[in-house]
């Protein structure tokens, strides 16, 4: 049996999540850095919308996109769940492969919150 149409994917709220408010783990955490790219050392904050998931990081560094940094310095790389959460996938969705692969699957994809926007605008345009 198909999942009704509403369980597909998560619903859109009205306005864009922060990372903090999208993933509950971010709590504690005072703000994220990119440690490769054009922008290293940019300062990421938490309390806005997450940058894009780019497959492999940026300007070819693997996964290691950017760091959480605690106030007291701790520091530490986002999980696939997170990044899941981030890039709008359902908690449920399951991925295979090692933790590259699976990045790589999340930065190569549409998220499906953006690709159902889109899909909903052409179904407007075409069919009413």
């Amino acid at each position: 049996m198909l999942p009704q149409k509403n369980d597909l994917f998560p619903q859109a709220e009205s306005k864009p999540l922060s990372m903090r408010q999208a993933v509950d783990s971010l709590a504690d955490y005072d703000h994220a850095t990119f440690i490769s790219g054009y922008n290293f050392g940019e300062v990421i904050s938490l309390d806005r919308p997450a940058p894009s998931i780019m497959s492999n990081g940026i300007a070819g560094s693997s996964y290691r996109q950017f760091v959480l940094k605690k106030k007291n310095g701790e520091i530490r790389q986002l999980i696939i769940a997170e990044i899941k959460r981030l890039s709008t996938f359902p908690d449920e969705f399951h991925l295979v492969g090692s933790l590259n692969e699976q990045w790589m699957r999340i930065g190569n994809s549409v998220p499906p919150l953006l690709m159902r926007a889109v899909a909903l605008r052409i179904k407007a345009v075409m069919f009413e």
